[in-house]
């Protein structure tokens, strides 16, 4: 996957923080289909995205992880153009193939949003009408960016509900007549519906049971590896995006603070909060008597935000040069923002 692009906002301009990930199939990197460049966004005039810059090349999965209120979801659905008044993107790109999404009027960024970029979100039961049957809703979804007839897009949304498990003649139901993880199902059906070249998944397996979740990740990376789909999966389970992901994003207060290949992540963050997230994962295989670490602290507020480190507070590492700013920068093979970055890659060597 291709590294960062760097905007102002970050201090790194063609920067890669992937040069691991590429460098590792010794070739050079793909060119991203989706470009996110110095995203800033506001809520009611206070920052809350700052500078954010990340790309996801074609076949590749970048992960997006952070706590709740570090500025995820709403980077996704900047993208996608779904913010509402008070909260408006303040600057940035996102481009497209070519194009600045942000620069596209509603009308034509109506064309763009599904058919080249779509979205699976948290809950599948918000995610669907629950006046109209599945099958109907696939259909719609067809014939909003592709000019066929509705027996033809019929048989097409018959194809797409077998392609992700669900038996063609569940068409014919309504959500509530369907499980969480069908209803999941029926939701990635409908984001392929415009056969998009970009798959943003918030939290795609938040509102299912375990096993479920295993079954819905395993199935959106089986869809992406068969068609080649760039993905971006927004999450706070680091378990999850370990699994998935090519290349993990870790964001904090509305920037993001570490980036790098997802073995060179989990095998030693750079970061101090990416540290302790890590510490904070446990699986099957963690002694029920041994106590999870916590991080210490809240996340700030977003109207106390500043350019020096926002971990400051919480951060047991936290010296006096930390109040200083502090740019997303090149430190081995991961981009990290971390005036003692050095020090832990050095205590990794």
């Amino acid at each position: 996957m291709s590294g960062v692009t760097g905007g102002a906002a970050d201090g790194v301009t063609g920067g890669s923080a992937s040069g691991t990930a590429g460098g590792a199939a010794g070739g050079a990197a793909a060119a991203p289909v989706l470009e996110v460049r110095d995203l800033r966004v506001e809520a009611g005039g206070v920052p809350v995205v700052r500078g954010v810059s990340l790309d996801v090349a074609a076949g590749r999965r970048l992960g997006v992880v952070g706590e709740s209120g570090c500025g995820k979801t709403l980077t996704a659905l900047a993208v996608m153009g779904l913010l509402r008044p008070p909260v408006r993107v303040a600057g940035g790109e996102v481009v497209l193939g070519g194009t600045d999404l942000l620069r596209l009027s509603r009308r034509r960024l109506d064309r763009v949003r599904g058919r080249r970029v779509s979205m699976i979100y948290q809950d599948p039961g918000t995610s669907l009408n629950p006046l109209m049957t599945v099958g109907a809703q696939i259909v719609e979804a067809i014939r909003l960016h592709h000019d066929v007839g509705r027996a033809r897009a019929a048989g097409r949304a018959g194809d797409l509900l077998a392609e992700v498990g669900v038996p063609r003649h569940r068409a014919g139901a309504y959500p509530h007549e369907l499980s969480g993880g069908m209803r999941q199902r029926v939701v990635i059906a409908m984001a392929l519906g415009g056969e998009p070249d970009v798959l943003l998944c918030d939290e795609p397996t938040t509102a299912l049971d375990v096993t479920t979740q295993a079954q819905v990740l395993d199935l959106i990376d089986r869809i992406c590896r068969e068609r080649g789909l760039a993905a971006v999966l927004i999450t706070h389970d680091l378990g999850v995006a370990a699994g998935f992901c090519d290349e993990i994003a870790v964001m904090y207060a509305g920037r993001v603070v570490e980036r790098a290949a997802t073995d060179r992540l989990y095998a030693g963050p750079r970061h101090p909060y990416g540290r302790a997230l890590l510490a904070a994962t446990v699986d099957l295989t963690t002694p029920l008597d041994v106590p999870i670490p916590a991080i210490p602290g809240q996340p700030p507020p977003p109207e106390s935000l500043h350019q020096s480190c926002d971990f400051r507070p919480r951060c047991p590492l936290a010296v006096d040069r930390c109040g200083e700013p502090v740019a997303l920068r090149q430190v081995g093979d991961a981009l990290v923002r971390c005036v003692r970055a050095e020090e832990a890659e050095a205590a990794d060597a």
